[in-house]
C-alpha cells in the first residue's frame, strides 16, 4: 500500500530562508523536532521551545555528538489532534499538529532513500530489493509531491508494496552558503572552527538521514540507507538480507560501495535510465573497483548516534558492528544512472577485514563499537 507522510517545515523570521525544523512528528506522547543547519543557521536546543497550553516542555537531545532530533514528552492529557507551539529565542515561530507516521505494523528490514529526477527507476529498484528481503520502502522525494504523485501512484510495484512516500522539498546543496559563524558556534560551541564558514553542506540528504533514524524507530528492526543507482548483490547462498541481519544479530552492518559498470549486452547504454522498466537483469561487469571511503549501512535505528551521508559517524556504546566484504554482499553503484563517466582504474582498492572463525560467514568480521 502506498502511504504519504507530509512533513511540516517551520521557518524563522529572518531576512532570508532559515529552517528551524523540517518536521514535527509524534509517536505516542513523544514529539520530535528535527533541527536544520540550513543554509547558514542552526537552531540549538536552548533556543527552541515547544509549548502546549502555555506550558513549556523540556527538550531532550536525541543523538550525539551531533543532534538527530529534539524530543519532548507531552502530558498524558494531551490528545493526538492537539496543536503545539514552537518558539525560537522567545519569539513565536508557528503552531502545528504533530503527525504520526501512517505505519501500522513493524517489519524486519526497511530501505530508505532520497531521490530527485531519477524516480523513473523506482519500480525496478523496489522490485529488486523486495526480492532480497526488504519489506518496507521509505522514499523521500527531493521536490514537490504534486509533480510525481500521479505517476508514482499509478505504479503497481509501488502501490502493491509497503511504501511510504515523503516529500522533502529542501535545497539539496547550500550552494556556497554553508554554516555561518552563528550556526557554527551553535553547533560546535566556543571551539567552533570558523574557517569552515561558506562550505557546501549535504543539507537535504543529511536532514533526511537524521529524520529517518528517529521517526522510523519502533517501526522496523533494521533500516538501510542507499540510493536509487545502488544495488545490493549477495553472494550465492545469501537469499535474504533480512534473514542475514536477523540471524547474525549485529546492530550495524557496513557495506563498502563499489563503482560498477553495466555490460552492454544485458542492460541499456550509459544514461538510458527509462529502459530499466523492461526488467533487464541487474548485473555488474567483472571489473569491479572498490571505493574504500564510500560506504552505506543497514542498522538498528536506535544504535546510530550521529551519521554522515555515507557512513555512521558514531554509534551507541556497546553497539555490535560488522563490516561486510563485497564478496559476501556487494553494494554496487551503477554510476551510469547519473550520466557520469565510469570510475574504473581511477581508484585504488582497499579495505581489510579480519576473519572471525565460526561466527559469521567467511568474509565478515565483527568489532565492538563505542561512542
Amino acid at each position: 500500500m502506498l502511504n504519504v507522510h507530509l512533513p511540516q517545515p517551520l521557518y524563522g523570521q529572518h531576512t532570508h530562508e532559515r529552517l528551524i525544523t523540517a518536521d514535527c512528528t509524534r509517536a505516542g506522547q513523544t514529539v520530535h523536532l528535527y533541527p536544520a543547519h540550513y543554509p547558514d543557521f542552526a537552531a540549538p536546543v536552548d533556543a527552541v521551545t515547544l509549548r502546549v497550553g502555555g506550558q513549556i516542555l523540556k527538550a531532550e537531545v536525541v543523538g550525539a555528538p551531533e543532534t538527530l532530533a529534539y524530543a519532548y514528552t507531552l502530558p498524558q492529557s494531551v490528545a493526538p489532534e492537539t496543536a503545539v507551539e514552537i518558539w525560537l529565542h522567545d519569539q513565536f515561530a508557528g503552531r502545528v499538529v504533530p503527525r504520526a507516521l501512517p505505519l501500522t505494523r513493524k517489519v524486519t528490514l526497511t530501505a530508505a532513500t532520497l531521490f530527485k529526477n531519477d524516480y523513473t527507476q523506482l519500480e525496478t529498484w523496489v522490485d529488486y530489493h523486495a526480492a532480497l528481503g526488504f519489506e518496507r520502502f521509505v522514499l523521500y522525494f527531493n521536490g514537490e509531491l504534486a509533480r510525481i504523485l500521479p505517476e508514482v501512484a499509478a505504479c503497481a510495484a509501488l502501490r502493491d508494496r509497503d511504501v511510504l512516500l515523503v516529500p522533502w522539498p529542501f535545497a539539496y546543496w547550500a550552494e556556497g552558503l554553508g554554516l555561518g559563524a552563528e550556526g557554527l558556534i551553535a553547533v560546535h560551541g566556543a571551539q567552533a572552527d570558523l574557517s569552515q564558514r561558506g562550505r557546501d553542506w549535504h543539507h537535504a540528504q543529511q536532514l533526511m538521514l537524521n529524520h529517518a533514524l528517529v521517526v522510523l524507530r519502533g517501526t522496523t528492526d533494521y533500516l538501510g540507507f542507499f540510493d536509487l543507482d545502488e544495488y545490493f548483490r549477495p553472494a550465492t547462498g545469501v537469499h535474504s538480507l533480512a534473514d542475514l541481519c536477523r540471524h547474525h544479530g549485529q546492530d550495524v552492518y557496513i557495506f563498502q560501495s563499489r563503482w560498477a559498470e553495466l555490460p552492454g549486452s544485458e542492460v541499456p547504454a550509459w544514461g538510458d535510465d527509462r529502459h530499466f522498466f523492461d526488467r533487464h537483469p541487474v548485473l555488474a561487469a567483472p571489473e569491479w573497483v572498490p571505493f574504500p571511503s564510500r560506504t552505506k549501512y543497514i542498522a538498528r535505528p536506535e544504535c546510530i548516534a550521529s551519521t554522515g551521508a555515507h557512513v555512521p559517524k558514531a554509534t551507541m556504546a556497546g553497539t555490535r558492528m560488522v563490516k561486510v566484504e563485497p564478496e559476501v554482499v556487494g553494494l554496487y553503484h551503477f554510476h551510469c544512472f547519473s550520466g557520469k563517466a565510469p570510475r574504473r582504474n581511477l581508484i585504488t582498492p582497499g579495505g581489510v577485514w579480519a576473519e572471525v572463525p565460526d561466527f559469521l560467514p567467511q568474509g565478515m568480521a565483527a568489532e565492538a563499537a563505542t561512542a
